[in-house]
């Protein structure tokens, strides 16, 4: 794909921005609908993995066992991420997002359900935050290779640096 190809959805531009001169990509109404759900999504990662940490300390009250969560959802996490370029190259980048989105939004919903009626053992919390790193891992690569196309190629760079900060900031 040239540059000249990268983000000219005309659909998702508007007629202003597709001149040569740079644009912010927060100017553009599907990017900045990506940067709230991107803010979202990542927030919502990052709480459901402090969520399974505590409730694994809750549960067995053992520094062996939060290691054990925290490995389990990272590990996926990388698997996942090695072959997730190729898969989200291979289908549409927003279906994944979408279906990761649900899957994850789902899985901490089970897991509350779980909690709330004292019925979550730890093998629950383990068992989910593996499954929580294989969606992480499929989410990342779709979110790299989705937003290029919302923006047009004056407002690439821009793009960059926001999703890029998105990204680091959710670590925080």
């Amino acid at each position: 794909m040239s540059d000249t190809e990268i983000g000219t959805d005309s659909s998702n531009v508007l007629v202003a921005e597709t001149s040569d001169h740079p644009t912010s990509a927060l100017a553009v109404r599907a990017f900045r609908i990506y940067f709230i759900g991107t803010v979202l999504a990542m927030n919502a990662l990052r709480l459901g993995s402090v969520a399974q940490g505590l409730l694994m300390w809750e549960l067995t009250g053992s520094t062996l066992s939060l290691g054990g969560v925290a490995a389990a959802t990272a590990i996926p996490m990388v698997l996942v991420n090695i072959f997730g370029g190729v898969l989200a190259d291979r289908h549409e980048a927003k279906f994944l997002l979408g279906g990761s989105s649900l899957i994850g939004a789902l899985l901490l919903v089970v897991l509350g359900i779980l909690d709330i009626t004292d019925t979550v053992q730890p093998w629950h919390v383990f068992s989910f935050s593996v499954i929580s790193g294989f969606v992480a891992g499929a989410d990342q690569p779709s979110r790299q290779a989705y937003f290029p196309s919302l923006v047009p190629a004056s407002a690439i760079k821009s793009a960059v640096t926001i999703n890029g900060s998105l990204i680091a900031s959710a670590s925080v």
